[in-house]
Formats: C-alpha cells, sequence, structure tokens
C-alpha cells in the first residue's frame, strides 16, 4: 500500500478480500494463481498498488480470452464505492418448451450519490467510471432435483435485469440454488420460496452454504411466528405488568406449535452422516434472538421460550435415535 489510508479501512479488512474471492471465481483457481504469480514476479522486491495488482489479473484474463477481462471497472464499483447488491430472483418453469427462466434483478446501486475522491483524480483510479452503474459480480448456480444438480453453471451479472434461461429441463426442479457458496458479497431473495421447497432445500441442496442459509431462513421464520403467537396468547391473560414475571411464567407454546417443515430441515442436518458434526451444530444451533424484524427484538422472555419450544420439538420427533 502507498496511500495510507488505503491500509487500515473498513474497505481493506471486508470488501476488499470479498472482491479477490469474486475475481478468483471468475478466473478459475488455475488461472488465479497464473495472475498470482505475474504479480509476484513483476513486483517482487518492490512496492505494489491496489491497482497494479489488479492490472496483473486482467493481463492474465486477457491473454486467456476469459471474460471479463476489464476488471478495473469491476473493481471500482467494489471498492470506490460503499453498498453491496441485493438480488431479487424470479424462478419460472415453463414446461411446455422445458425451459427454467430465471429473471434476476439487482438493486442497490440506483441511490448512490458517491465520486471518486479529489486525492485520486488524474490517478490509476480515475477511468470514467461511473459510480451510478450496477454492480459486477459471478453467480454460481444450480437447478437440484432429489439431490441432484439437473444443471449448474456460472452466471456473470453486470446489468441492472437479466434472465438466465436453461433449456432441455425435461422436469421441474425442486428448487433453484442460487449464488453457490456466497458467490458474491451481498444479500438475495428468490421471491418463489416457501418453507416447503426451503425446507426441501435445506435437507437436498448440494451446496452447504444454501444449506445454511435455506435453513437459517426457515428456523429465524419459525421462530417469529412462534413469538407472535405467544405474545397473542400473553395479551390475553391477566398481566402483572411486566413480561416475564410471575404471571407471565406460564408455558404459552407447546411442541405442537411447531412447524412440521421446520423439524424436518433440522432433523434433516442433523442426522446428515456426510456434514462434520461442528458443521451440524453450527447450522443447527439457535440464538435468542430474532432477524429481520426489529418490533418483537425486545420481546426477550417470549424468544427464549419459542427457541426451547423449537428445540423440544425436534426432540421429541427424534427421541428414538437419540
Amino acid at each position: 500500500f502507498n496511500i495510507t489510508n488505503e491500509l487500515i479501512t473498513g474497505m481493506t479488512y471486508f470488501k476488499a478480500p470479498e472482491f479477490v474471492r469474486m475475481v478468483e471465481l471468475l478466473m478459475g483457481e488455475d488461472l488465479f494463481n497464473k495472475g498470482l504469480h505475474l504479480y509476484h514476479e513483476s513486483y517482487k522486491n518492490a512496492n505494489a498498488t491496489s491497482m497494479q495488482w489488479i492490472e496483473a489479473m486482467e493481463k492474465t484474463m486477457k491473454e486467456a480470452n476469459k471474460q471479463p477481462s476489464n476488471l478495473k471497472m469491476m473493481a471500482c464499483g467494489w471498492l470506490k464505492r460503499s453498498g453491496h447488491p441485493h438480488v431479487i430472483v424470479d424462478v419460472k418453469y415453463v414446461k411446455e418448451a422445458k425451459q427454467l427462466k430465471v429473471a434476476v434483478t439487482q438493486k442497490g446501486f440506483e441511490g448512490i450519490k458517491q465520486t471518486l475522491d479529489a486525492e485520486e483524480k488524474g490517478g490509476p483510479w480515475d477511468i470514467g467510471f461511473d459510480f451510478k452503474s450496477p454492480w459486477m459480480f459471478p453467480i454460481e448456480w444450480a437447478a437440484v432435483k432429489d439431490g441432484k444438480d439437473l444443471q449448474k453453471g456460472l452466471f456473470i451479472m453486470d446489468k441492472a435485469n437479466t434472465t438466465i434461461t436453461l433449456e432441455n429441463v425435461t422436469e421441474e426442479p425442486d428448487f433453484f440454488s442460487f449464488a453457490r457458496g456466497f458467490s458474491y458479497f451481498g444479500t438475495y431473495q428468490i421471491k418463489s420460496a416457501t418453507a416447503k421447497t426451503l425446507a426441501l432445500q435445506a435437507s437436498t441442496d448440494t451446496d452447504l452454504a444454501n444449506r445454511f442459509l435455506s435453513y437459517r431462513a426457515i428456523a429465524n421464520a419459525e421462530k417469529i411466528s412462534l413469538v407472535e403467537k405467544a405474545a397473542a396468547k400473553a395479551a390475553t391473560t391477566e398481566s402483572d405488568g411486566k413480561e416475564g414475571g410471575p404471571k407471565h411464567q406460564q408455558q404459552l407454546l407447546t411442541t405442537k406449535d411447531v412447524s412440521p417443515e421446520y423439524i424436518k430441515a433440522h432433523l434433516a442436518i442433523l442426522f446428515d452422516e456426510k456434514l462434520e458434526g461442528t458443521a451440524r451444530s453450527l447450522i443447527c444451533m439457535e440464538s435468542e434472538s430474532v432477524e429481520r424484524k426489529p418490533q418483537i427484538a425486545h420481546r426477550y422472555w417470549l424468544i427464549s421460550e419459542a427457541k426451547t419450544t423449537m428445540l423440544a420439538a425436534t426432540y421429541q420427533a427424534c427421541e428414538s435415535k437419540i
């Protein structure tokens, strides 16, 4: 690093490593290592800048006719502006045409007001990048049926909207596994996802990252549902004015309140011998908090009861196995 503020920033410690990981995914391991070799040989015993690393990788990609070869624009989007993409995915199976159409829309770049820092104008980063342009990133995907990949691939997202069309899909997949292995630094939402399809994905996806995300989505939704159910019951009981006080310590939930989709997903991971024990325990571990529902985040007593009830229901369902 030749510029002091490049050395210790949130960009350096969080987004920069994610950018490097995305470049490796785009290039492939062998080509990425070749690019690293070029960079190290070019600048050994000397200082080098971030842009020189990018130029070495870009040169390696161009020589191999690998797309996208313009990594500088991609780098500006990721390393010179804040935020990250949120992707909305709409999956439709067209039985007559044997096609799976995946409409992909990215958001998060439209309202950005950043520009290049004054000190960097005229320098290597001044390449005419439009700070309001869409993010560029790789997406690994697969159409999965019965725990097997029907089709899989890597797609480069560089537009606000696009459609991935899979041909010769003779049967409707159980689910579409999107952004496998945390392909890019960002979030996504599959519009057609239901508790049933998420439970199936948590049980059978061939990608561990998406099994984890699917299970966490089910578990969080289950916890929220139980907290809201418990809150409704608590509201109808005599209150002593304090949640968790003596008159609220009666049990508001039973294991029958827990959905079969959650139990199925939990047990599928818990008893999957293909996963290491550490991975299983980390995926299935429940915290006494909820995500994406700040309105109930303060209901600690009810969240605790929801967690206990969820775990009790899964134990009840597999007691004979343990």
